[in-house]
């Protein structure tokens, strides 16, 4: 191949008018293919093919080509006829340099190129793609008619590993609540709940909040009664109860519950939703439960591709059916500000529109996937997010605010830049820089691990403070205003590029003025700084775990000044193979509050598996729900033997790691699940990813430390036992009620395995207990088709197709088995 070199990042150049939608002459497709077979391919190649299917041709030479990709394409990889240019973060532009690049009717154009990494999956390929006039910038051609390759068959031998890790589950009844409670001990029998109900309750609990979420839970019309005799639920008070834990009995005479608080109250309510089958019956059980972590948690990323309210209600709903607690609402990043500030209203008019007029911060440019045009509205309105508050307070959550800074701050900055011009062509130079986060003087090269050049604030500048001091406060007007105690905020903190900084004269001002030795010492100065604005607003300040770090020339280490910790530390980097595998042990050690977010077990935009029809980023590993399932947090490198990318780990590897200290335990807060969005542009995508991995995740957080987290060695077999109690659990009880609940959620339906000895077909899936629908002469398998019960025998030359398909007719993926 010719030899191509990446153009240096860059911002767009020239002034674009403000942009309508218009109707293109042309009807143009695209689609991704990839060539070399992607499985272990380093630097793999694949083609972007643009197909005329109208009647007009095209010249192509007066046009270029921007999408998004998120991998850096290659250097030599395209030839000398086109001119590519990555323009900052996931943003490609691409131009024809043949003077009459002609693309005739009916004909397509294949661009070759190849990336610096790898593939896995679909969701790996270029999206937003449209094509814009050089001379013309209002014509442009959205090419929305864009597929991604598929993989018609997987092989035999593909669908029996697979039908052999489906084998694993154990033969043995499925635990009666998810998440497990502490003891139980069931009975023979099982109570009716009526639609017409009573109760009686103590009086020092809530009894609006009890009725509301048992009309909520079951639809039950209740009355509130004097005569404890006659009620079917009797509610008690037991102060020698933990804050968040209860007591159930369930009888033939009703069911009795005992907590000291109404939380307790409410999560006895959610064991009842996970003991009732489809015709609300509750089989007798004595239980007593209480949560293992405070902190059960959940964070969504709505900044890089936006989530509607409705939505982020909606998973709000289902955390709280399974007892997770703390919602991080990560609405700020490079790519998006999503979360209106009344007080810098440039915020959501700037930093929430993305498209091809970026020019003078106007908008953002389009990134992952969001195309040529802005899409309006994409933001929650102070009344939408005060709604938020009070649905996620109603059911025991405690929504915590993320603004990211220093890092990942380019929608703010560029927000605020277009601000300062707005008030500086007015004459007031003083407003315009009241705010601005950047100095123009600053001649710091970087690129971010986004690959963005100017997405980090300047902590010598008072504007920053200023700014984030001017967003707290707004956040906190909106939780005066619902009711509601602002306690914790995150600053974010994480992956502030190296060369940040390096070239900045307010930076070197700074050095001299706080008798700091070095730009290294930077970060924890700008730490505490910030950390003494939260202060005074009455917050303890979350972040990421660079927020206990400090870099002394070796690298970040933890930082050991007592005076920081007070900071809640989000410890993501426990990558296998990466060498911080211990990171988290050692920040709890070391005083820090943790939460375990680990990104190899719990960070769900990851793929399930390599199977190239599961969507997912793959960076960290893979995450299927046996994984999240099998995460240790005090104890996660017994049942660890692969890194990352899947090689094994070799003995004794970690030998030299941390371990957690008694001290270590105290601070260990609990675990937390993230949903990045980059590759998630819809509520279906966005459902898909969570669930069923949220379930798995609860009731780690929720239930007690097994037998099998203790000790040097992993107890497989004992894993295995409560693993496939879980799932069956999962796949006959909870997956039914997720298909109804709150109108159905579109979650990862069952994959199907295979094994084929001979004449003998056998199948089988990876949520045990499902139905399997199949047919065997090539045709597509539907509710009318026929269910597999035992192995099949089989003939030559058949073809036989299977899937899971739910009584909703939501089908999941068709495995063929051609014979």
């Amino acid at each position: 191949m010719k030899s191509l070199t990446l153009f240096a990042l860059c911002s767009a150049a020239g002034i674009f008018t403000s942009f309508a939608q218009q109707q293109s002459p042309y009807k143009l497709a695209v689609k991704w293919e990839t060539v070399d077979k992607i499985e272990n391919a380093k630097n793999p190649v694949s083609k972007i093919i643009i197909e005329n299917k109208g009647d007009k041709a095209i010249n192509l030479s007066d046009y270029e080509l921007y999408f998004n990709f998120m991998q850096r394409i290659h250097a030599n990889s395209l030839p000398a006829s086109y001119k590519l240019q990555h323009r900052n973060g996931d943003f490609y532009q691409l131009s024809f340099q043949d003077a009459n690049r002609t693309l005739q009717q009916r004909d397509t154009l294949e661009i070759h190129f190849a990336v610096n990494g790898r593939f896995i999956n679909f969701t790996d390929g270029p999206g937003g793609l449209f094509l814009q006039n050089k001379s013309n910038k209002q014509d442009i051609i959205q090419l929305s008619d864009h597929s991604f390759p598929t993989r018609e068959h997987t092989s035999l031998e593909t669908l029996a590993v697979r039908y052999a890790e489906n084998a694993k589950f154990k033969a043995g009844a499925a635990q009666p609540i998810i998440p497990a409670v502490k003891s139980f001990s069931l009975e023979n029998g099982s109570y009716k709940l009526l639609e017409n109900s009573s109760f009686t309750m103590d009086a020092t609990f809530d009894s609006n909040l009890f009725s509301n979420a048992l009309k909520n839970a079951f639809s039950l019309n209740l009355k509130e009664l004097s005569d404890t005799k006659k009620a079917a639920f009797k509610i008690q008070k037991d102060a020698s109860l933990a804050t968040e834990g209860y007591k159930l009995h369930v009888s033939k005479e009703g069911i009795d519950i005992a907590a000291s608080t109404d939380i307790g109250v409410f999560y006895a309510i959610q064991s009842l939703r996970s003991l009732a089958d489809a015709k609300q019956q509750i089989p007798f059980i004595d239980v007593t439960d209480e949560p293992r972590f405070e902190y059960r948690g959940l964070s969504l990323d709505v900044a890089r591709n936006f989530h509607s309210k409705e939505e982020v209600l909606k998973v709000l709903d289902l955390m709280a059916r399974y007892k997770l607690n703390k919602f991080h609402f990560h609405f700020s990043d490079d790519e998006g500000w999503r979360l209106q500030i009344p007080s810098l209203p440039e915020l959501t008019q700037v930093g929430a529109r993305r498209g091809i007029d970026f020019a003078e911060n106007r908008m953002l440019q389009p990134s992952y996937n969001s195309g040529a045009y802005p899409k309006e509205g994409q933001f929650y309105s102070k009344a939408d997010f005060i709604e938020i508050l009070k649905f996620a307070a109603a059911r025991h959550i405690q929504v915590i605010p993320e603004v990211e800074t220093p890092g990942h701050a380019r929608a703010a900055i560029k927000s605020m830049e277009y601000r300062y011009a707005t008030y500086l062509a007015k004459g007031e130079k003083e407003k315009a820089e009241e705010y601005r986060l950047l100095e123009p003087t600053d001649a710091s090269r970087y690129s971010s691990a986004q690959y963005w050049s100017d997405n980090v604030m300047n902590p010598a500048l008072p504007a920053t403070y200023r700014f984030l001091n001017t967003v707290i406060a707004d956040i906190a007007s909106f939780y005066k205003e619902a009711g509601l105690p602002f306690e914790k905020i995150s600053l974010g903190g994480d992956e502030t590029p190296k060369g940040s900084w390096s070239a900045s004269p307010r930076i070197n001002e700074l050095l001299k003025n706080q008798q700091l030795t070095s730009h290294l010492e930077v970060w924890p100065y700008y730490i505490d700084e910030i950390n003494k604005i939260c202060k005074q607003h009455n917050l303890q300040m979350a972040g990421w775990e660079e927020m206990g770090m400090k870099n002394s020339g070796k690298g970040m280490q933890v930082n050991p000044e007592a005076k920081l910790t007070d900071i809640q530390l989000d410890v993501w980097n426990n990558s296998i193979g990466w060498g911080q595998e211990d990171l988290a042990y050692k920040l709890a050690n070391a005083g820090y509050p943790v939460v375990f977010t680990s990104a190899t077990h719990n960070y769900f935009d990851l793929t399930w598996n390599a199977d190239f029809q599961e969507p997912g980023h793959w960076w960290a590993g893979k995450i299927n729900i046996d994984r999240t399932y099998g995460f240790i947090p005090n104890n996660f490198y017994i049942n660890i033997d692969q890194k990352v990318h899947g090689e094994s780990v070799p003995e004794g590897y970690f030998n030299d790691k941390i371990q957690l200290t008694e001290t270590g335990k105290k601070n260990m807060l609990g675990i937390k699940a993230a949903l990045w969005s980059e590759k998630i542009t819809n509520p279906e995508r966005l459902e898909y990813m969570l669930f069923p991995r949220v379930l798995a995740l609860a009731d780690r957080a929720w239930s007690a430390e097994k037998e099998w987290e203790k000790g040097s060695t992993f107890n497989k077999e004992a894993y295995q036992v409560d693993f496939s109690a879980f799932m069956k659990k999962l796949a006959t009880s909870e997956l039914p009620k997720l298909d109804t609940w709150n109108k159905g959620y579109a979650y990862r339906l069952a994959v199907v395995g295979v094994k084929v000895e001979g004449n003998l077909l056998q199948a089988n899936t990876d949520y045990p207990g499902v139905k399997i629908y199949y047919t065997a002469d090539g045709s597509e398998p539907t509710l009318k088709s026929k269910i597999y019960k035992q192995a099949l025998t089989v003939k030559q030359g058949n073809t036989y197709k299977f899937r899971v398909i739910t009584p909703q007719g939501r089908e999941g993926r068709v495995e063929t088995v051609k014979l």
